[in-house]
């Protein structure tokens, strides 16, 4: 255990002689990372496999469970719609922290939410439509 000029300073929501005392934890969990936006991908023949990177929680004692709310995993084939993700992490204490994005699968992109054709969000990704590779990323 740390110490401070000759006094132990104790962990993230521990304290006592020994820092054998959980505290009541009050702070929730921070997101460290969550996708960049919504995600938009071209799919022609109105199927598109769709990836993203899975977000990263931290808490000040620690990240008890994290909760696929939506249940839509990371390179599953994903028809014409829109498609709601979510993903919510718990510490020991019940506070939550939550990443949410939305998935648009269209046959085209075209008329994006700035006029240009793509999302404008800076968000990215990795689909397969036709059998070929497409990386889908805004500036």
């Amino acid at each position: 255990m740390p110490s401070v000029c000759g006094s132990q300073t104790c962990s993230p929501g521990y304290s006592g002689d020994s820092c054998e005392l959980m505290e009541e934890d009050k702070v929730p969990p921070t997101v460290e990372y969550c996708p960049p936006g919504d995600i938009w991908v071209a799919a022609p023949d109105g199927t598109a496999f769709v990836s993203w990177d899975d977000p990263i929680f931290a808490d000040n004692v620690r990240v008890d469970r994290v909760v696929n709310a939506g249940g839509l995993k990371p390179g599953r084939a994903l028809q014409w719609g829109t498609y709601d993700v979510a993903y919510v992490a718990y510490d020991k204490a019940g506070n939550a922290a939550q990443c949410a994005f939305k998935i648009y699968v269209l046959s085209e992109l075209g008329g994006g939410r700035d006029g240009s054709g793509s999302s404008g969000s800076g968000s990215r990704a990795r689909a397969l439509g036709l059998g070929l590779g497409i990386l889908l990323s805004s500036i």
